[in-house]
Order: structure tokens, then C-alpha cells, then sequence
């Protein structure tokens, strides 16, 4: 067994991780947030100390509630702040406007202070991870679409009030309607609510949704990020599911889709956050022509998952620390319906975002929902990273936009020669593979995949056991299958 097939030690590929973990798993590749809830100031020394007792590197401080409180008990979220309030003509109710002027400079002041606080008691940050997802509830389907079930239900009389004092605020005409309208706008009969309902036209919502995008990315870095960096300006600033994507590439997965097709996303921070969930509820979304050839099935979400991971890694040079969902929370949570119901799925899940570059994930495993099994599968998979590299120097290339048509998922790297991850539809890779004396070939339906010189790497015990490793001293070479 060659070098670059033994462990060297050190846990190199992690995931920080919402709660605790086993303890005989303690300190490898799993390793727990620093919580700075609330931010409060009387609590920041202890939480330096936290911090302090951690490598460098494992410095991840976590904020949960930037929504719902922040600073000290009498600070406010930064979007909900009473003097950024639009007010109802009709009613005279007052509800949140699209504008946080206000509540950024409080909220942003807050964390900067915070910040320093941890920074005079000697602390560092590595990482800095937030969870904003309120955004959701300013989609046209998350406020405009009155009678919506769960997480969006609110009454009809409510939604109307709230669109009139959305439009009644003094920021409305010239900053969100203007620009919206030189983009293509249809403001009907003069009100939101006329040109977003359901009849209106489609793309009012989508060119709605994606200014909501890029209003919140903005007001969410002028509060933290830009809080942070002036204090610790080296430290990756993320939000859960804020990664920059750029329209020009295909999106296989429709979910979600009107964020892009009117332009790209924008960066929120100095690393995306995306969610690599799995979930089987994401096909509800497809359209043709996907529907065609994306059946909903565990391969199906992992080649999705691995899609848009690839696509953000080609829109951006930000960094990319994803957000995996404990094995365990697949048959808990019904809203996920599930998460990669194949356990197969969950592992090459992990080992092909590795593979094409990514160094450490966020793990959403609260304690209530998730079991000390599948935090241990998580720690074996990530050690089999690590057992497969060994000590050698990472060279990660293969981050090429995925055929949506595949039937295989093929990543890769070099690391002293070159490594590749494939998995098969059918997750039996010992049934594509043809391993001979000095080359290893591999047939996925139209496709043949040459490893000239390679041979197959067997790990003990791997979990892993739908996709396989393949050691090369020379890249791969992909031809058509011989008929």
C-alpha cells in the first residue's frame, strides 16, 4: 500500500458541527461551533476562552438568531428595526419594509464591538457562519402568495396590508420599483400585488425574487461581513445557502432557478455556504425538459447536489465550506422527505465535494434529530479522505460542469498522482470496472473511461462501498463506449 493510502494522522478534512459529537470521536474529524448567540457582551470573555482552548484553524464561530435578536436585550435584528418600518395607508399597521438602513447601523455596530471584544482578549476567528433565511419570506412566493402552507402561511388581509406598506414606503419608488421596472418590470394596475399574484406574468416573480436576492446580500454584508473583516480580515464570512452562481452555466435543478435566469447571484461575504442536503424534495421542482431524465431517485439528488456544487465553484473564486444534514435527520424530518434515503448516496455525497476541492463542510445535527451512528459514519468518511490523500500536497482540478444526462459522477485530483471518485447510477461500481495488469477501464453506459497504469484502491472498512478509487500516474482519458 502506497504512502497516499495511509492515514498521516492529522485530521485534515473536517466538519463543524452544530452540537456535540460521540466521544470516542472527540478532537478527530468532527468538531463542534462556538456559539455567539445574542452577542451579548457580558458573555464575549468566556467565549474567547472557548475559542482560545481551540487550534487556529478550528476557530468556527457560529450566529443562529441574526433574525431574531442581536447585540444585548435590548437590541433588535437588523430587519426589523421599528424606524425602517413601512406603515399601511388602509389599516395604519406597520410591518417590516424592504429598507434597513436604520437596523444596519445598529445591528453591524453591535458586532463590530463584539468582534473587538474577542480580538483584546486575544481570541481569533477562523471562520465566521451565519443563518439568515428570512429572505424567503419576501419571495413572491413567500409574501405575495396569500392561503401558502407551511412556512409561508399567513392570511390573505395580512399579505395585502403588508404589500401596501412595502409600496408606501418613502425608499420604495426609487429603489426597489425603478430598477425592477428598467429590468422589465410589469407593474399592473399600479400595485405589487396585481404584478405578483399568480396570473401576473412569470417573470415579474423572478426579476422580483432576484432583486430580493440582491437587496439581502447586500444589507446582510454591510452588517456582518463588513463588521467582521474590520476586525478579523482574514476570517471566511458565510450564510446558510448564500453561494454566488453565475446564469451563464446550465442549472439542471430547477429548484430554485428563478434566482439565477435573470442574472447571477451575487457573493454574500468571503466564502459560500451552500446546503448539500440531498433531499428528494427538491424534484418537485424540475420542469421539462428534466423531467425526462431526472426521476427522483438518491443518484439523482446526489448528481444535483454535486452539479450545483460545481457550478458555484466555477462562478466564483470564493471559498466553499457546505452545510451537510446528519444521516440520521434523512428518516426524522419529514420536511426533507427524505435526505438521501441511500446511505450509499449520503457518503459519495461527501467524498465527491472533497474531491473537487472542498476542505471543510458545516454539519446540521441538533441533538434531538440526530444520532450518534451517523456522526460516526460522517467521521469515518471524511477519515477515508484523509486516509486516501495521506500526507501529500492536494491539487484540485476536476470542478467541470456535470452532464445532467450521466449516468456516473467522475471527480478528481492530484495529490503526487492523479486520484478520481466514481460512482455509477446503479451504485455497484465493481460492476462497470475492468481492472487489469497495468490499466484500469471503467464502461458507463456510452461512455468508457481509460486509466492507463491505474489500479483500484480498496480502503479497510469504508462505508463508501457505492463508488470506487482509482490511482493513476496519468490523467484519465474519456472516449465513447465501443458499440
Amino acid at each position: 500500500m502506497e504512502s497516499g493510502e495511509q492515514s498521516s494522522g492529522a485530521a485534515r478534512y473536517k466538519a463543524y458541527t452544530w452540537a456535540g459529537v460521540p466521544s470516542d470521536i472527540a478532537g478527530q474529524n468532527l468538531r463542534p461551533f462556538v456559539w455567539l448567540n445574542s452577542l451579548r457582551f457580558a458573555d464575549a470573555p468566556a467565549r474567547a476562552q472557548q475559542l482560545l482552548s481551540l487550534a487556529p484553524e478550528d476557530r468556527v464561530a457560529y450566529i443562529w438568531d441574526v433574525h431574531t435578536t442581536s447585540g444585548n436585550a435590548n437590541a433588535i435584528p437588523f430587519d426589523h428595526d421599528p424606524a425602517d418600518d413601512g406603515v399601511d395607508p388602509v389599516s395604519g399597521l406597520r410591518f417590516p419594509s424592504l429598507s434597513h438602513e436604520h437596523g444596519i447601523a445598529n445591528v453591524s455596530q453591535v458586532i463590530r464591538q463584539y468582534m473587538q471584544i474577542l480580538k483584546d482578549a486575544g481570541a481569533t476567528l477562523s471562520s465566521v457562519l451565519i443563518d439568515y433565511e428570512e429572505y424567503y419570506n419576501r419571495t413572491a412566493w413567500g409574501l405575495f402568495q396569500c392561503g401558502q402552507t407551511w412556512p409561508f402561511a399567513r392570511p390573505c388581509a395580512q399579505v395585502d396590508a403588508e404589500i401596501r406598506a412595502i409600496e408606501n414606503h418613502p425608499d420604495f419608488a426609487s429603489t426597489i420599483l425603478a430598477p425592477l421596472q428598467l429590468r422589465g418590470f410589469q407593474y399592473i394596475n399600479g400595485n405589487l400585488r396585481d404584478s405578483l399574484i399568480a396570473a401576473a406574468p412569470a417573470q415579474n416573480r423572478d426579476l422580483w425574487d432576484h432583486m430580493i436576492r440582491d437587496l439581502i446580500t447586500d444589507q446582510l454584508n454591510r452588517t456582518f461581513r463588513d463588521a467582521v473583516l474590520a476586525v478579523f480580515p482574514d476570517v471566511l464570512v458565510s450564510n446558510y445557502q448564500f453561494t454566488a452562481m453565475n446564469s451563464v452555466y446550465t442549472i439542471p435543478n430547477d429548484s430554485g432557478w428563478h434566482w439565477y435566469r435573470n442574472g447571477s447571484l451575487p457573493p454574500f461575504g468571503t466564502a459560500g455556504g451552500p446546503s448539500m442536503y440531498g433531499t428528494m424534495s427538491q424534484f418537485i421542482w424540475l420542469t421539462y425538459p428534466y423531467t425526462d431524465y431526472l426521476a427522483p431517485t438518491p443518484f439523482h439528488a446526489l448528481l444535483m447536489e454535486q452539479s450545483d456544487l460545481r457550478i458555484a465553484q466555477n462562478s466564483d473564486s470564493q471559498a466553499l465550506t457546505p452545510w451537510l444534514a446528519d444521516r440520521s435527520i434523512a428518516s426524522r424530518f419529514t420536511e426533507l422527505n427524505p435526505s438521501y434515503p441511500e446511505p450509499l448516496c449520503y457518503y459519495e455525497n461527501v467524498l465527491h465535494a472533497l474531491a473537487s476541492g472542498v476542505t471543510h463542510f458545516n454539519l446540521w445535527n441538533p441533538d434531538a434529530s440526530s444520532s450518534d451512528a451517523g456522526e460516526r459514519a460522517l467521521n469515518a468518511t471524511l477519515k477515508e479522505f484523509d486516509r486516501i490523500i495521506g500526507g501529500a500536497v492536494v491539487a484540485h482540478y476536476t470542478q467541470e460542469i456535470l452532464d445532467p444526462h450521466a449516468d456516473f459522477i467522475l471527480s478528481g485530483f492530484f495529490a503526487n498522482r492523479y486520484i478520481y471518485r466514481y460512482t455509477p447510477k446503479d451504485l455497484d461500481p465493481a460492476a462497470h470496472i475492468v481492472e487489469g495488469a497495468s490499466q484500469v477501464s471503467i464502461t458507463s453506459g456510452a461512455v468508457e473511461l481509460q486509466f492507463s497504469g491505474g489500479r483500484i484502491v480498496h480502503i479497510p472498512n469504508s462505508l463508501a462501498t457505492g463508488g470506487a478509487w482509482i490511482v493513476s500516474p496519468q490523467p484519465v482519458q474519456i472516449q465513447s463506449a465501443a458499440q
